[in-house]
């Protein structure tokens, strides 16, 4: 089994506990490699890491990150929350090692739950890989010029076919559509992602990426708040709530915090702390939480008003708002590229 992640060194204690998960998850797997893409991860993480790893008899292969802005050969929009390795996903195939053909990319801020070789033998046929539908309005992926009909889908646990990455020559892609974008692309490698591989892409079971939104809300509530023009039944739903095979602790407007921060009310935040005690940052305090003011006076008014009022209100953030967003700041770009020619 072969998997990948992406971290700096801010986010090294975060990997290290969703390693920790992996790393007693598949105690039986004889045969696996963890790659890293990591960038200026400092000797005194890359030790303890090393460490939790040896205690495993396992080894870290750490690819540094490559100058993606020289690759690309403009600059690229990157959010707060974000930086620039996470656009490291996008060229695996030409970071990861030629003899690899399949691989697990996994981002840091998740625990594995179960063993996950079920996932891994997946089926990948003709598909340049397989991930979860995240379940947005079509504005998504109209945002993303592409066709509205579709789904939208999220990159937090992703089974790739690197073979056929590389053939098809996907990190050119991938940078030529930055470029057509003007570096500006809604929710950055992921958006990238669902936009140059549309139409080769395998749907997961949801077990296998359940995330924050989904603790908040039930089936019914999700589908008035997300407006999805398709997802997964409420059954597979609720079964991937009651017990996931990888929670993923994304942001979420109704859970603000995340399980490395004070105050998060997660209902698995049990789990991440437990995996946390075991890696050499056990002793590490939580951080304070890092969300912006306005986004945390706009999580105690959803939960202040009628939760049927919050979801409607979120509801149009979400199929309005956001994409509108999206839409100014792509024209804001290409404006800018404009001028500078």
């Amino acid at each position: 089994m072969n998997f990948f992640f992406l971290s700096d060194d801010k986010f090294a204690q975060i990997f290290a506990v969703a390693l920790e998960s992996l790393y007693t998850q598949q105690v039986n797997t004889k045969d696996l490699r963890v790659f890293l893409i990591e960038n200026k991860l400092s000797d005194d993480s890359k030790n303890k890491l090393n460490s939790l790893a040896g205690k495993h008899g396992r080894k870290i292969e750490y690819i540094p990150m490559p100058d993606i802005k020289a690759w690309i050969g403009k600059a690229l929009y990157i959010p707060r929350m974000l930086n620039m390795v996470d656009f490291a996903r996008l060229f695996a195939a030409d970071l990861l090692p030629e003899d690899i053909d399949k691989v697990i990319q996994l981002d840091c801020d998740l625990v594995i739950r179960h063993p996950i070789d079920e996932l891994w033998n997946l089926e990948l046929g003709n598909d340049y890989c397989r991930m979860i539908n995240e379940g947005h309005s079509a504005k998504m992926r109209e945002v993303l010029n592409i066709p509205k009909e579709g789904m939208y889908y999220n990159s937090g646990v992703v089974l790739i076919n690197l073979k056929k990455w590389r053939d098809d020559n996907i990190g050119q892609k991938c940078i030529d559509y930055l470029k057509m974008m003007h570096g500006y692309v809604p929710v950055n490698a992921q958006g990238v992602m669902n936009a140059v591989m549309d139409g080769g892409i395998g749907l997961l079971p949801l077990k296998y990426n359940v995330y924050s939104l989904m603790y908040s809300f039930t089936h019914k509530e999700f589908m008035q708040l997300r407006c999805p023009t398709c997802y997964y039944g409420e059954s597979e739903y609720n079964e991937a709530l009651a017990d996931p095979y990888i929670v993923h602790f994304m942001t979420c407007f109704y859970l603000d915090a995340r399980p490395w921060m004070r105050g998060c009310l997660h209902p698995l935040t049990k789990d991440y702390l437990y995996y946390k005690s075991l890696t050499p940052w056990a002793n590490e305090p939580l951080w304070e939480p890092v969300s912006k003011k306005i986004r945390q006076l706009y999580c105690a008014f959803c939960h202040a008003i009628p939760k049927s009022w919050a979801i409607k209100f979120s509801s149009f953030i979400y199929v309005v708002l956001i994409p509108a967003r999206h839409k100014y700041m792509e024209k804001k770009f290409a404006k800018a590229d404009i001028k500078k020619a």
